[in-house]
């Protein structure tokens, strides 16, 4: 597990490798504008990270991505395949989220407000939404098990 301090960005980057890291975890860098790829990361948690627009390809073995409070955050990549938990909470200028998210199970968009619509093939168990106004339907998800 590395959790990256202010010292360790430098012109908006991370200066440490994290080639080899499985756990990251990044809160209140506001300097901080790009996450570098990282192959063998399983589990990513950002916290307020304003200037992050978006996260690299490549990130193959991702599983839980928590990206809460990154105001700037408007794409993910369109490879996470393993993905099991996605929290974004609070990413205001987050419009679409991938459609192909094939294991994903907890899924939480709570006040992201420009997403129009959730992706129809998702094995959802829990869905969290609140404060997505302009979400009008949520498709049939069979496992679906908690709705909030």
């Amino acid at each position: 597990m590395i959790k990256i301090l202010p010292d360790q960005v430098v012109n908006g980057r991370i200066t440490v490798d994290l080639s080899t890291v499985k756990f990251l975890y990044v809160n209140n860098l506001y300097m901080l504008e790009e996450i570098p790829v990282c192959p063998q990361l399983e589990e990513l948690h950002m916290w307020h990270c304003p200037k992050i627009k978006s996260l690299p390809h490549g990130m193959l073995k991702l599983r839980y991505l928590y990206c809460n409070g990154c105001t700037s955050l408007q794409e993910f990549p369109t490879d996470l395949d393993n993905l099991t938990s996605l929290s974004c909470k609070g990413c205001i200028s987050l419009e679409y989220l991938p459609v192909h998210l094939p294991n994903l199970t907890q899924l939480d968009i709570s006040m992201c407000n420009l997403i129009k619509e959730l992706p129809v093939y998702l094995t959802l168990k829990s869905l969290a939404c609140n404060g997505c106004n302009l979400i009008t339907q949520i498709p049939s998800y069979p496992e679906l098990e908690t709705v909030d």
